[in-house]
């Protein structure tokens, strides 16, 4: 940059090409499977996405997972399914994708913000509890960067207030936390699989929780189900957000890889590099080892 100005204000570029968002793996078992499944009876919902959903509710060591188009539409899903409703106030973190905060929006009620914690970069119980009002229905804590929030924490205080929580995970799959699975906690977690997360279906969402009724409540609104050939029961407005078969059978494929040893080494390698650089940089603050006990990062593979 000659003139010392960013090139979006009139300063020379420092590259030709766009530098991507991210970027997917996709080998040709993947490309191979889906064309099977675009050869077979079911290119939407049925028993691919459904073996999906069994193997990620048994990953996150829960009974039900429900499939979803997105992330956005699994955290839309969950907080209908909560209940959430205009005068309702749901507390959340201003650090993460907008639609963590439209858990709440999309159902009328507001979102509150609460601060960080500096180290793990997710929601501090401490500011959490400073923003409860006598409006408070819910807790939506999102682990940020693969790092479990304070997960014992906030549940003490949705214990106390009765709040319902929903743990948005987009960045957390397949991670534990004191050696429990992201996802096991109550009430609901939900996983994206958009192309820059751990496992991607090119798009696409889950929800997993072990509350039977939150479980059948989310497959209500989710799903418009079926109870007879020709006949839809409806008891309240629904989301269709139902599982493409093709695009869900590239994650199958992809957590096969993701959970070999060489791309489990690979994450890990250049997870290390970057807390090494992370240490170099003055000012910047480091998540202290005497408190790892508390809420162990996750193991990203």
């Amino acid at each position: 940059m000659t003139s010392g100005l960013p090139a979006h204000y009139g300063g020379e570029p420092i590259r030709k090409d766009v530098l991507g968002y991210g970027s997917q793996s996709i080998s040709e078992a993947e490309k191979e499977a889906v064309a099977k499944a675009l050869e077979g009876d079911y290119i939407t919902r049925g028993p691919t996405v459904e073996t999906f959903e069994e193997r990620v509710a048994d990953l996150a060591g829960v009974d039900h997972a429900v499939a979803t188009t997105s992330g956005t539409t699994a955290l839309h899903l969950a907080g209908r399914a909560a209940g959430f409703e205009s005068g309702d106030e749901v507390i959340t973190t201003p650090l993460t994708f907008v639609s963590t905060a439209h858990v709440a929006t999309y159902c009328g009620a507001t979102p509150v913000f609460a601060d960080i914690d500096p180290y793990r970069r997710t929601l501090d119980p401490d500011a959490v509890r400073e923003q409860i009002t006598p409006s408070t229905e819910g807790i939506v804590p999102m682990h940020y960067g693969g790092h479990p929030a304070d997960i014992e924490g906030l549940l003490e205080i949705a214990d106390e207030y009765d709040l319902t929580v929903i743990w948005d995970a987009c960045h957390a799959f397949g991670g534990t936390w004191n050696d429990e699975p992201i996802g096991a906690q109550r009430d609901m977690t939900m996983f994206s699989f958009h192309p820059v997360k751990n496992v991607t279906t090119g798009e696409g969402g889950m929800i997993v929780t072990d509350d039977d009724d939150l479980a059948e409540r989310l497959r209500k609104l989710g799903h418009l189900r079926w109870t007879t050939v020709q006949r839809v029961t409806k008891t309240s407005p629904g989301i269709k957000c139902l599982r493409a078969s093709a695009t869900t059978i590239i994650s199958q494929i992809f957590r096969r890889r993701w959970g070999s040893h060489s791309w489990t080494d690979l994450r890990r390698s250049r997870i290390a590099v970057t807390k090494s650089s992370q240490r170099t940089i003055r000012g910047l603050p480091i998540y202290p080892e005497s408190e790892r006990h508390r809420s162990r990062p996750t193991q990203t593979r």
